[in-house]
């Protein structure tokens, strides 16, 4: 056995942190009457997705014939185009984790070397 197969394989992994999306297409939609509230939880009670996941995301495959309100926490540009010439409306809504990323880039502004810079550019100008 070579020493490359011998030795431990370690390292650092991001999985822990992975989100996994659930998937719609727009055609898989048409099962909604017109006017109704499209949701993650009413896609899973319909049968649309197996189970919710960290997020929706709705893909622009297929033609959507309904004018829904689909509540969302990403779509793809093909997706917006097709739900607005069907008269419907995308409302899209923060995923597990958004906030958080968020919050982390304000916070991450906020640092002593930051900080110095901006009080440095202030005296510079």
């Amino acid at each position: 056995m070579t020493f490359i197969k011998r030795i431990a394989k370690r390292g650092f992994t991001n999985a822990r942190f992975k989100r996994e999306w659930s998937f719609v297409n727009l055609s898989d939609l048409n099962v909604f009457e017109d006017g109704e509230v499209v949701t993650s939880g009413e896609c899973l009670k319909r049968g649309v997705i197996p189970k919710v996941r960290d997020g929706l995301k709705v893909l622009g495959v297929g033609k959507l014939e309904k004018k829904l309100t689909i509540r969302a926490n990403r779509a793809s540009k093909s997706a917006v185009a097709a739900i607005a010439a069907a008269g419907g409306t995308l409302e899209l809504i923060p995923a597990n984790g958004d906030l958080a990323k968020e919050n982390w880039k304000a916070k991450r502004k906020q640092g002593r070397r930051t900080l110095r810079k901006k009080a440095a550019q202030a005296r510079d100008n």
